[in-house]
């Protein structure tokens, strides 16, 4: 037995399944099944659009959420580690922020509370580390400081401008393109003059 038959859609018309009435077509006829499939299909792309804005709208929370665990671990299995005995100031510090992530998260501040979240896991890792002997908690030897005095200045050759030579000073200077004097006097010559 033949599956009942349903007019198509127009080739001018895709947007919808519309029969020869209202597209004004003459239409083929197709099974009832292939209908339905366009429908299911129709239907089943609605909804997992619908689902995947609603998980879009809920990835604050959950992202913030799933920080706040994974901080509440590295802190737990810091203060494992024997951290707080070893290592008071890390520790302290990973569970003031652990509780302002809290509080942010309370408040709905989602990307806040992933941060703080996130500054309290590394500082738990700080705190586990240094509890287990892997880093060391004296300080690094300071750097020799760079030489802060300021140079001394130079001589310089060149005049400044404000400068003005006196005359003694012109005069024993010499000029440029001109050969200097001979300091030494010449010898008198006694034969030029008789």
């Amino acid at each position: 037995m033949a599956a009942p038959l349903v007019p198509t859609r127009s080739a001018t018309h895709r947007a919808g399944i519309r029969g020869p009435e209202r597209t004004g077509h003459k239409s083929a006829l197709v099974p009832l099944a292939a209908v339905k499939r366009r429908l299911f299909m129709r239907t089943a792309t609605l909804l997992l659009l619908a689902g995947l804005l609603s998980l879009g709208a809920g990835c604050g929370p959950i992202r913030s959420t799933m920080g706040l665990v994974d901080a509440e671990k590295a802190l737990r299995e810091a203060h494992d580690a024997g951290s707080v005995e070893k290592a008071p100031y890390q520790t302290a510090m990973a569970e003031e922020l652990l509780e302002r992530a809290h509080e942010a998260s309370g408040r709905s501040t989602y990307d806040a509370s992933m941060h703080l979240a996130g500054e309290s896991a590394a500082w738990s890792l700080k705190a586990k580390d240094i509890a287990r002997g892997l880093v060391s908690t004296e300080p690094p030897a300071p750097e020799p400081l760079p030489n802060l005095e300021p140079p001394e200045p130079e001589p310089s050759t060149e005049e400044e401008p404000g400068d003005v030579a006196t005359p003694s000073e012109a005069a024993s200077e010499p000029v440029a393109g001109e050969p200097e004097p001979d300091p030494t006097p010449a010898p008198k010559n006694e034969d030029a003059g008789e």
